[in-house]
């Protein structure tokens, strides 16, 4: 079974339904222009997404500091114990105690829906399913049913656009505007509701007081996503959340824009016109010495009255191009009127 074309003529999520009732195992390969995703099958099963966009190691690493489970020196202790031996950083962080076998399993199925979510998420680009033999350990990873998932997964996309709105860009920054006299940690909120306003006491779960915590006039959205290694939906949730409760707000003497990306498209538009000009030039140089060599007395039957539209607009354009970089038609001697 292989399948392959445009996303925009035929869905992901009808690829995926597709796949899965029929049990299919293999790798689903997504490409746009600027990511590369890819979905793993067993059975028709979801066991693992990979993205060119995300680090697994940097992705749980953020995780584990931000929730003090270690430090930054442990960390860097563990990528140095990975690179003299062959071993997969999960496997790494069970063999040393840090994480038991559940909460591994429930941090990997949080970062397989994350990217499964992103994506979903993708309008435009191009797909591939290849049937392979797909092989996972079952001591990190939890096969998730890709129907019971795509519910959750489409209300989340529908919810991130919406957060998108109001939330204009991932380099804003946002501070704490009233610090409530008590901020407690509520263990039973549900995800869905993770905030609890009441006079002077604010309620949070766990994973909204880290995200809380990263706010500091400083952390861009985009910051507070990579340092607390949670999806971009979750945090995004949890800034509307708290913006709208008048908790936080844009600090409007810190934004921050993407510089370095402007920058480049700058660097990029001046070679290109840097180029131009130097193609023009010798355009015209070439131009010049075509027509001292009689090249452009083309012979023409009498009837050729669409050939001499055609010559004649062609030279119209060189003119035009000419003239736009101070090559005037009369230096070059180019007479169309002829024609």
């Amino acid at each position: 079974m292989s399948l392959k074309g445009s996303i925009k003529e035929f869905s992901l999520m009808d690829i995926l339904q597709l796949i899965s009732q029929t049990g299919k195992s293999g790798i689903l390969e997504i490409n746009t222009s600027d990511q590369e995703i890819k979905i793993f099958i067993k059975d028709g099963n979801l066991v693992d997404v990979k993205s060119s966009s995300t680090d697994f190691t940097t992705k749980i690493g953020s995780y584990l500091i931000s929730r003090e489970i270690i430090s930054k020196a442990k960390l860097e202790e563990l990528l140095n114990k990975q690179k003299k031996y062959p071993i997969r950083f999960g496997k790494l962080l069970l063999n040393e105690n840090i994480l038991d076998e559940t909460k591994l399993k429930e941090i990997l199925t949080g970062i397989t829906k994350e990217n499964f979510t992103k994506a979903l998420a993708i309008d435009n680009g191009h797909y591939e399913f290849r049937q392979a033999v797909v092989e996972y350990d079952e001591n990190e990873i939890i096969p998730l049913n890709i129907n019971n998932i795509l519910l959750d997964v489409l209300k989340d996309i529908d919810e991130i656009k919406l957060y998108r709105k109001k939330i204009s860009s991932f380099q804003v920054v946002y501070q704490k505007e009233l610090i409530p006299q008590n901020v407690l940690i509520d263990k039973t909120l549900p995800d869905d509701e993770p905030i609890s306003v009441n006079n002077n006491t604010v309620k949070m779960n766990e994973e909204t007081f880290i995200v809380y915590n990263k706010i500091n006039g400083i952390n861009t959205v985009s910051d507070i996503i990579d340092q607390t290694a949670m999806s971009e939906h979750y945090v995004l949730k949890v800034l509307y959340l708290l913006a709208k409760e008048q908790l936080i707000t844009i600090n409007k003497n810190n934004i921050k824009s993407d510089n370095q990306d402007i920058d480049r498209k700058m660097s990029t538009y001046f070679a290109l016109s840097v180029i131009l000009v130097i193609a023009l030039l010798v355009t015209g140089f070439n131009i010049y010495n075509l027509k001292d060599k009689d090249l452009f007395s083309i012979t023409m039957d009498k009837d050729s009255k669409n050939g001499k539209i055609y010559y004649k607009e062609q030279l119209e354009d060189i003119t035009d191009l000419l003239d736009k970089n101070d090559m005037t038609r009369k230096k070059l001697n180019l007479d169309y009127s002829k024609f």
